[in-house]
């Protein structure tokens, strides 16, 4: 079996703590990049928004991999079996960032962003399937994230855009996010690598959305200076919360690092509130309560 790149971040003395932290990063990087996200999307369509993500995340990481001695082994010796499972891997989680894209172009993040991010979830339920049974704490925090989906979507006040729309893609995106999360993690990831597998992502999403793209009227005006400012802040904390997961990946428990990095949506949540004075209703701040409150549990219970 092929070693994966995960071996070229292995130091010495590192321990699950620094893997949290490492969790815990890419949560605050997430979190951040979703919140501007959305008014991007909304200036520039979510299909250019992916598209323009993918292809500088491609060309960073890219970059990376010609710096990993390994690398070159991994790609002469690596199973079909991997591959083709990093490719249905990345094609999944194209699919859940253009859903998540889309609800926070329609929808209040603080909504969203709970909603959005429960791929720990449904890769507990995957796993279940599977006949790996979790722990009691773990089952009910997955229980608690699913209960809080349609309490999230219920009640909104009439405004400009609906919730239920966005609520709908967000969850999309969560199932998405969380069957690629279970198919690389059982079969891509311990072969390849975080940091292949990363690129294998890119490299599906990039020639996917090119067609996509081609579609759309141009339209100048979306490459302003603003835009061009939040494009780039995006591509970054989205390539530094890549990265966390990555390093974190090779230095401690798949699970513990997942688990963290899922709290992006409560940092997104908090942001729409406190900045853009989002305002939920009492059922809809239940459901996200709720949607929290199952992350906690089952990042307690690792």
């Amino acid at each position: 079996m092929a070693v994966g790149l995960a071996g070229d971040l292995r130091q010495p003395g590192v321990n699950g703590g620094d893997a949290m932290w490492m969790g815990l990063g890419a949560a605050v990087c997430f979190g951040t990049s979703d919140f501007v996200l959305g008014s991007l999307a909304r200036s520039i369509g979510v299909r250019r928004a992916a598209f323009w993500n993918q292809l500088i995340g491609l060309l960073a990481v890219t970059m990376l991999l010609c710096q990993l001695p390994s690398s070159k082994q991994v790609f002469a010796s690596a199973p079909a079996a991997a591959w083709i499972a990093g490719v249905a891997g990345g094609l999944a989680y194209l699919l859940g960032s253009l859903a998540l894209t889309r609800a926070y172009s329609l929808g209040a993040a603080a909504i969203v962003g709970p909603l959005g991010n429960n791929s720990g979830a449904v890769a507990t339920m995957l796993s279940m399937i599977n006949g790996q049974i979790p722990g009691a704490g773990t089952l009910t925090g997955a229980v608690l994230c699913v209960a809080g989906l349609p309490l999230a979507a219920r009640g909104a006040r009439s405004t400009s855009t609906s919730s239920t729309p966005a609520a709908l893609y967000a969850t999309f995106a969560s199932v998405a996010f969380g069957v690629s999360l279970w198919v690389q993690g059982r079969w891509s990831v311990p072969v390849l690598g975080p940091w292949l597998n990363l690129w294998i992502a890119y490299l599906v999403g990039v020639p996917t959305l090119i067609p996509l793209l081609s579609r759309l009227p141009p339209k100048t005006e979306a490459y302003s200076r603003r835009n061009i400012g939040r494009l780039l802040c995006v591509c970054t904390l989205s390539l530094c919360a890549r990265g966390c997961i990555a390093v974190g990946l090779s230095i401690g428990p798949t699970a513990l690092v997942a688990v963290l990095s899922a709290l992006s949506g409560t940092v997104t949540a908090l942001l729409g509130v406190l900045l853009l004075r989002e305002r939920l209703t009492v059922v809809q701040w239940c459901g996200v309560g709720v949607v929290i409150a199952g992350i906690v549990v089952i990042h307690a219970s690792r």
